[in-house]
Formats: C-alpha cells, sequence, structure tokens
C-alpha cells in the first residue's frame, strides 16, 4: 500500500508498528502529531500531503477510500497498513501505539480532522 510514495524516513527507536503519517505543512494539529512522534523518540515514515503533484493526491484518495472506507483527512497515522487513526488525541495514540504516559495540556480534547 502507498508504494507510489515516497515517504521521509523518521529515525527513532521501533515501536513494534510500521507507522506512516500524512500531514500537511501548514497544519497545526499535524504539528502537535509530529510533535508527539519526537518526543517519543519513534520511528515512522512522514509525507505532507499538500507537497504531492495531483495525480499522486488522486491516487491517495481512492487508496484510503478503497482500503479505510474515508477520506483523506489530516493529520492521518496509518498504523500496519491496517488501522486509521484520523487527528490528534494524544490519549488515542498512545492507546494505539502502546508508548509513553506523557500528557499534553490538551489531551482530552480531539484535535484536527
Amino acid at each position: 500500500m502507498f508504494d507510489y510514495l515516497e515517504f521521509r524516513p523518521v529515525e527513532g527507536k521501533p515501536s513494534g508498528h510500521d507507522l506512516r503519517l500524512f500531514v500537511l505543512t501548514t497544519c497545526t494539529h499535524c504539528a502537535l502529531a509530529l510533535r508527539y512522534l519526537q518526543r517519543e523518540g519513534l520511528a515512522y515514515r512522514l509525507i505532507y500531503g499538500d507537497e504531492l503533484p495531483l495525480e499522486l493526491k488522486r491516487r491517495l484518495r481512492n487508496d484510503f477510500a478503497r482500503s479505510f472506507h474515508a477520506p483523506v483527512r489530516y493529520p492521518s497515522l496509518v498504523v500496519d497498513e491496517t488501522r486509521l487513526i484520523v487527528g490528534f488525541e494524544q490519549a488515542e495514540w498512545v492507546a494505539a501505539l502502546g508508548q509513553g504516559q506523557r500528557q499534553e495540556e490538551n489531551s482530552g480534547k480531539r484535535q484536527g480532522a
């Protein structure tokens, strides 16, 4: 899945999952998601959706619809090519990834989408 996209690998400790993060360059909720993964020191693959050519955006939209029955929204974290997490809610990401227990002030609020 997504073999046609050139993800930017981000070095870090293994999470036990294949993590692919879809963000936008101007999205504040995407920035929160990026900070969380950086703070946890996890390895993941990153792509900026707003930097993709139109044809790749179309393919991505079709892949999301086919695989997850959902539109592309940002941030989106694809875990092991089987689970889609849309938006950034720290508690949901901690539960999905089984990582640290640090909490941000807004961890109880759903952000992004």
